[in-house]
């Protein structure tokens, strides 16, 4: 896994938690999982982890070798999905997982919030409501899931096929 150096109040958990931060002692099923190339965090419901996270993601997407384009589309989809789990889940934590498998990168966001998230058309005077909208036209695909213990898994792709305009479907 990329090791990747986080300012204070980010960490990854391999093999354990923090318990002064409130993270479980018994790691998560997704924190040892064993892809080269995988970008897994736990965050605070804050609106200054959605900066963190794209520092994050360009940092890991640049370490594995992506090009400009995903990177910066990457980005932008972490942004969306991250700040949707700031505003609109319960103060809990928010888990990102971030990996490539083959010419794909998978982004998931999981949160406490059972509401699966919509496209909506903003009004051109409205400051918000537009996250979902970027995100079905940047993605190649996206969708939610719920998990086990009530939450849901906002998730996205992006085809790393060299052409972003010519994205294609997931099989």
């Amino acid at each position: 896994m990329t090791s990747l150096d986080f300012e204070a109040g980010w960490w990854r958990t391999v093999g354990g938690g923090d318990a002064a931060r409130g993270v479980p002692n018994v790691p998560c099923a997704d924190c040892d999982l064993a892809f080269t190339r995988h970008l897994h965090l736990h965050l605070l419901p804050a609106p200054e982890e959605v900066r963190k996270i794209r520092q994050a993601v360009r940092t890991a997407l640049f370490a594995w070798g992506c090009p400009s384009w995903a990177v910066d589309d990457s980005v932008l989809l972490a942004s969306e999905l991250v700040g949707n789990a700031v505003r609109h889940g319960p103060d809990t934590w928010i888990t990102v997982n971030l990996l490539q498998a083959g010419d794909r990168l998978l982004l998931e966001v999981t949160d406490a919030s059972s509401v699966r998230p919509a496209v909506q058309q903003a009004d051109t005077a409205d400051e918000q409501g537009r996250g979902m909208y970027l995100v079905q036209a940047v993605a190649s695909a996206w969708g939610a899931r719920r998990d086990a213990r009530g939450g849901k898994t906002t998730w996205c792709t992006l085809a790393l096929d060299g052409n972003p305009d010519e994205a294609k479907p997931l099989n």
